[in-house]
């Protein structure tokens, strides 16, 4: 254990409200809660499902499985999305010409909107997390949020 840390590292001091892994896991929750509210409210999909969309958007046609390591969830709850977003005629499934076992996904014409629609709302939701923050400060705390992943990922636990 690295002493130059200060106590709150230490097995006796610890208080999970000190801890700043619970606090980013309470402002992804809130974000998440924030945005999911949002979307409901103008009839579109969740966040989970947006963000589904949106590496479609980026990316293009992606295999399923891909999909599901993206969007952080197992591959029976990505095919339970997909059927939604399918029925609702965002995106559709498609099979691989040279391995027709593989499926991927497109969005339609209608994901494609429905995706560029809802990134200015994500963004205003960001831009009200960091209300007061100026743009050094917005710089300094992704640095430091880099940093954090950065060293996550050496202890094995890359999240994509």
């Amino acid at each position: 254990m690295n002493s130059s840390l200060g106590s709150i590292y230490q097995p006796s001091e610890y208080r999970i409200d000190d801890s700043f892994a619970y606090l980013i896991r309470r402002i992804l929750v809130l974000t998440r809660t924030t945005l999911d509210a949002r979307l409901r409210q103008a009839g579109g999909p969740t966040g989970t499902q947006w963000r589904l969309l949106h590496y479609l958007f980026l990316r293009g046609p992606l295999q399923v499985a891909e999909l599901a390591r993206l969007c952080e969830t197992d591959p029976a709850g990505m095919t339970r999305m997909l059927d939604r977003l399918v029925r609702q005629g965002l995106c559709q499934r498609l099979r691989a010409p040279a391995d027709r076992r593989v499926v991927n996904v497109m969005l339609t014409e209608r994901g494609r909107e429905s995706a560029k629609r809802l990134a200015p709302e994500l963004q205003q939701i960001q831009a009200e997390l960091l209300r007061g923050f100026d743009d050094s400060e917005v710089g300094e705390l992704r640095g430091f949020l880099e940093r954090i992943l950065d060293n996550g990922q050496t202890l094995g636990g890359d999240p994509g």
